[in-house]
C-alpha cells in the first residue's frame, strides 16, 4: 500500500481524529477536534449529517439498545 490519497471529504473545521466504514463499507463516519461528527456515503462523497457531538451523548444516555451495547464493551 502506497498511502496515496484517493478521495477527500470537506466539512470539518478541526483535525479529524476518528473514522469508522460501516459494516456494507457504503459509509462513513467520521469525528474531529470541532466537536462534530458527520456520515457519509462513501461512493458519492456525499456528506449525509453533520451534528455537534451533544446529540450523540443524549441518544447514548437515553436510548436502551445503544446503552447495553455500551456496557457490553
Amino acid at each position: 500500500m502506497q498511502g496515496n490519497q484517493v478521495a477527500e471529504f470537506s466539512g470539518h473545521q478541526g483535525r479529524v481524529n476518528s473514522v469508522s466504514f460501516s459494516p456494507n463499507s457504503e459509509y462513513l463516519a467520521t469525528g474531529s477536534d470541532d466537536k462534530t461528527a458527520r456520515l457519509w456515503r462513501v461512493e458519492s462523497l456525499e456528506q449525509l449529517l453533520g451534528r455537534g457531538y451533544d446529540w450523540l451523548k443524549d441518544y447514548l444516555a437515553t436510548h436502551p439498545e445503544a446503552a447495553a451495547r455500551l456496557k457490553r464493551r
